[in-house]
């Protein structure tokens, strides 16, 4: 009987290597991991880059989404985050405190899309992210209208140069519904045309 399962055990050895690649679900689990520490640490600071009351922070619920194609999206207080791109990013927490501002901006209507996008875009690569990784806009594809990092590295220039309350005004502007190009003017002594080719005169190709 000794010879029969000697050559059983040989067998069963023999047989096909099987390996579990974990990669992308430990990099899902990184970047859930550190999504969750920036909303704990960095949510309620939001509120002093929007200039508006902590108190009035709504809560909020972050969705890893399986079923999401995008990048990621707020609508009211839920965020989802599609997991294909945690999974592909792990280090990009920025685009979770893109998101967390939108859900602490709260407005009635997403117009304009380009300062709503920008303002969280201002918080995003002025405010969270360092330096180093700032957007450089070229002054030939300068556009203050033109939404998310450009027009948040617009921003930071008005806020810099003519009003350093700029965002918070807007902000409120936008939040009250009583948003109009005119505010521009009324904050800075400049248009919104005037002030970007101000801006783009600053700026290299």
């Amino acid at each position: 009987m000794f010879p029969c399962v000697t050559a059983f055990v040989a067998i069963a050895l023999q047989g096909p290597k099987v390996e579990f690649d974990k990669t992308q679900l430990d990099k899902l689990a990184r970047f859930t991991r550190e999504s969750e520490r920036l909303a704990k640490d960095k949510y309620t600071s939001i509120a002093d880059v929007l200039g508006i009351s902590k108190e009035g922070l709504t809560d909020v619920k972050i969705i890893i989404d399986f079923n999401y194609d995008g990048v990621a999206a707020t609508s009211g207080k839920v965020i989802r985050v599609s997991a294909k791109y945690a999974a592909g990013h792990p280090d990009d927490t920025g685009c979770v405190y893109h998101e967390l501002c939108h859900a602490a901006q709260a407005y009635p209507r997403y117009d304009p899309v380009w300062l709503v996008e920008g303002i969280a875009d201002y918080a995003r690569w002025f405010v969270y992210e360092p330096e180093s990784k700032r957007p450089v806009v070229k002054k030939s594809k300068a556009n203050a209208r033109a939404s998310y990092r450009t027009t948040g590295a617009f921003l930071d220039w008005v806020l810099r140069t003519k009003d350093k309350e700029i965002v918070h005004q807007m902000n409120k502007a936008l939040h009250d519904d009583v948003y109009k190009e005119e505010l521009w003017k009324e904050y800075t002594g400049s248009t919104l045309d005037e002030l970007a080719e101000q801006w783009k005169a600053t700026l290299s190709d």
